[in-house]
């Protein structure tokens, strides 16, 4: 009689083994994919959204502990669409989808800027020299075309001289004299500058507030150029302009600011612009004097909070983003101008 030849214990034991695993692991693929399909984690994303924009107006402490749970959710969102979309079409599938996408996110780029005719029709707000008419994480659609703004026109040899002598980089300062006069020029040392006739800075007292606290800081109101004055005005058109690597913006990236006036050099212009938010225009702290071919775009429209995802890729980019909120966000000017202050204040 033949012998009958049984299975071993170890293998039968390692086949069960197996299947529970392959049981177990098909339960929680589908558990997960029933999780990325119920777009639960983005209402999550949503909710933490409200409690950053909350903790940020209100100054609670928590707002860049929210901004990096967000970071990390939208990650993990994005890693498990692709790990699900591997698991049920295959890696091959789910890389022609992911490359689909990306052309036609690059179409819908390229198309909207040749219709709007400006290489970036796109630009989000990243900072708040711009409010309470521009906040941070407002997205803006851009258009390409002239700048509107007041045109002065200047000589050559003043031009010259006024960049040389560094009038173009004056600023405003208080400055007290016996009749209780105050709000003036400064030269590069600090001290009081006499007008020039050629390139001169009307400056005065504006007051800021905080969430605490009221004050007044020195301000520019204006500028006398090619022998006339042109004020400072919040009806001027937006741009959206890349600094030089030289000037002092250059590492703030993309700069949303109000175009002021152009100065027409020899038939080649110069723009001068300014946060709503800032003291000064941009080129007295150390920018140069903006040219055409700098501007991004005009200001078309305003798309408030969607600009919140180029924050997220600026702060993993270790520019000031959603983990890093700049500087003056916490104040603004009222609209209230000291022009006379006494002696003993």
């Amino acid at each position: 009689m033949a012998s009958v030849i049984k299975p071993h214990m170890t293998s039968r034991k390692s086949e069960e083994m197996e299947k529970e695993r392959k049981k177990s692991d098909d339960g929680a693929f589908r558990l997960t994919k029933e999780l990325n399909d119920s777009k639960i984690l983005w209402l999550l994303i949503i909710a933490l959204f409200m409690v950053y924009l909350v903790s940020t107006k209100f100054a609670l402490g928590y707002a860049p502990v929210f901004a990096i749970i967000i970071g990390v959710t939208i990650v993990a969102i994005v890693a498990l669409e692709v790990w699900v979309g591997a698991k049920t079409g295959g890696l091959a599938g789910e890389m022609k989808e992911t490359i689909l996408a990306i052309l036609v996110a690059g179409a819908l780029w390229y198309g909207g800027g040749l219709l709007l005719g400006t290489s970036t029709p796109l630009d989000a707000v990243v900072s708040c020299s711009m409010l309470p008419a521009l906040a941070r994480g407002d997205m803006l659609v851009l258009h390409g075309g002239q700048v509107q703004a007041p045109l002065v026109e200047m000589s050559r040899e003043d031009w010259d001289a006024a960049r040389a002598g560094g009038l173009l980089q004056r600023q405003c300062g208080l400055c007290q004299d016996v009749s209780g006069k105050y709000g003036c020029q400064l030269d590069m040392r600090g001290g009081i500058a006499e007008a020039t006739g050629i390139f001169d800075y009307e400056c005065t007292l504006c007051e800021k507030q905080n969430r605490t606290d009221t004050y007044f800081v020195p301000c520019v109101t204006g500028v006398r150029v090619g022998g006339g004055s042109i004020d400072y005005s919040k009806a001027e058109e937006t741009i959206v302009y890349m600094p030089r690597p030289t000037d002092y913006f250059a590492k703030s990236g993309d700069i949303v600011h109000r175009a002021q006036f152009i100065v027409k050099v020899d038939g080649k212009e110069y723009l001068f612009t300014k946060g709503d938010n800032n003291a000064m225009f941009d080129v007295q702290a150390a920018n140069s004097p903006i040219e055409p071919q700098q501007v991004k775009g005009r200001a078309l429209v305003r798309l408030p909070y969607v600009g919140y995802f180029k924050l997220f890729l600026s702060g993993l980019l270790g520019q000031p983003g959603l983990f890093q909120e700049p500087a003056g966000c916490d104040q603004e000017f009222t609209g209230t101008q000291a022009l006379r202050m006494p002696l003993d204040s």
